[in-house]
């Protein structure tokens, strides 16, 4: 199976193969199945969130980890089996009922034993179809810039717009420290749709019950840093950053504020097909994945329009690496910073390998 499996992957991801089934065979084995926590348990805040935690934290009256989604349904929908639907989500997932407190000097999870919401209906479909989406937006942009209190339930947001008889959208903001995209795609959405389509035929949802909640993936994570099993991971990290760490000058057209105001955006591009062919040759010929390559060119850039030759990346690294895992709910990603050093005189390829 592992065979046939492999013989499907990218050249690159084989070569990870590879590389990872060299190693010790001991140190694969070494991390040991995540158990339920006994009942009652009280879980702790995962590393994983504690980063969100820390920097939600910093800027309390800023919707720093808002993140918003939009469910489309199209064809006939039926409000109040969506709100049984999503109720049923949340009985099955402790994540979705949580909130965070300070005990004894620690962050812990505390979840609501049950836990029921309604979903509000706007109704835009006699508007104009341009003002049908102007309001939508505003409706949306609204709920996900609202700030969360992670003291208070829900840590999400939900509203449902009809925009015509068979056209509704089902808008979600989260607090990222309960919800991640993968969530969405794994989890949430493909569970959401089987208890819908259940519920509509007057069939019981048959899913089968969760065996693990995500607070006992959090408590498995603090265990392992306890063993010292993460010790290597975290003596890496501490080479990688040490020191006086950069900022990176790069050259403005006017001057930076002096109060950090959070402001960002997203920018968005299309590769022309030929150059991305190009990228994922390029990178199998050197033993890289299309990821490295592109993370390199972009600190040479970087480095080109600071003068700076110590670069440091922000990145992120989904933690799902466990099969049990691949299907909960909750926040997995860990944030990175990918330290490089793209000095002038250093030829590409080597710039690469590094």
């Amino acid at each position: 199976m592992v065979m046939s499996d492999a013989a499907q992957l990218s050249e690159p991801k084989r070569l990870l193969l590879q590389k990872m089934l060299a190693g010790n065979p001991a140190a694969r084995m070494e991390a040991a199945a995540i158990a339920a926590r006994p009942p009652g348990k009280t879980a702790p805040i995962s590393p994983d969130q504690m980063n969100v935690w820390v920097h939600a934290a910093m800027a309390a009256d800023a919707p720093l980890y808002n993140e918003s989604v939009t469910i489309r349904r199209r064809g006939p929908l039926d409000l109040a089996l969506l709100e049984h639907s999503f109720n049923e989500l949340l009985r099955r997932h402790e994540i979705l009922r949580t909130t965070f407190a300070e005990v004894e000097g620690e962050i812990v999870q505390i979840v609501a034993p049950t836990l029921t919401v309604e979903l509000p209906l706007t109704d835009l479909s006699a508007l104009p179809a341009e003002e049908r989406e102007r309001e939508a937006a505003r409706l949306a942009g609204n709920d996900a810039r609202a700030v969360f209190d992670l003291g208070k339930l829900p840590l999400f947001r939900p509203r449902v717009v009809r925009m015509a008889a068979d056209d509704h959208r089902i808008y979600l903001a989260f607090h990222h420290i309960v919800f991640d995209g993968v969530s969405l795609y794994k989890a949430m959405v493909p569970e959401l749709a089987a208890i819908y389509d259940s519920l509509e035929a007057g069939v019981t949802p048959c899913l089968p019950k969760p065996t693990l909640q995500y607070g006992d993936y959090a408590l498995w994570r603090h265990q392992r840093v306890a063993n010292g099993a993460l010790d290597k991971e975290l003596a890496y990290w501490r080479r990688q950053l040490s020191g006086e760490l950069p900022v990176l000058q790069l050259p403005c057209d006017r001057p930076r504020p002096e109060t950090l105001t959070y402001s960002g955006g997203m920018e968005t591009f299309v590769l022309p097909r030929a150059l991305s062919e190009h990228v994922k040759k390029l990178a199998l010929r050197k033993g890289a994945t299309p990821y490295m390559l592109l993370l390199a060119v972009y600190a040479i850039l970087l480095a080109r329009y600071s003068g700076q030759d110590d670069i440091v990346v922000g990145s992120i690294a989904d933690c799902r690496q466990r099969p049990e895992l691949q299907g909960m709910l909750g926040y997995f990603l860990n944030s990175l910073a990918l330290r490089t050093h793209p000095a002038p005189q250093k030829p590409f390829p080597a710039f690469l390998e590094e």
